[in-house]
């Protein structure tokens, strides 16, 4: 049987994936991360991409995406250790990335983008 994780990164697979460099609030609700997900790129955003933002305490990170008439968030929260995330690359606060960088990070929490 799969694991959550395995499942979740295959369902990466053809997406576009965004991270937001810099924390985010950690009490932001859905609706307010699918906000600023849909400020990054709101066409991609209804075609399913993924936007990933993580919290101060740096333990836990957020996966916001639109699948049909609905937002989905999905939480990833560690309890060892943090995770190594970009506070900003090259000025941009908005990166996308490759589904291998998210295996990665989800794997190991001190990958380094």
């Amino acid at each position: 049987m799969k694991t959550f994780n395995e499942t979740f990164i295959q369902s990466l697979a053809n997406r576009k994936i965004y991270i937001k460099a810099g924390f985010t609030n950690g009490g932001y609700c859905v609706s307010t991360l699918a906000t600023l997900a849909l400020c990054v790129d709101k066409e991609a955003f209804f075609e399913g991409a993924v936007f990933a933002f993580c919290s101060s305490s740096k333990k836990s990170i957020r996966f916001v995406l639109w699948e049909n008439n609905g937002y989905w968030m999905i939480e990833r929260r560690i309890l060892t250790k943090t995770f190594q995330w970009p506070r900003n690359c090259r000025e941009k606060e908005d990166i996308q990335v490759a589904e291998t960088e998210i295996k990665v990070l989800l794997a190991s929490p001190d990958y380094k983008f």
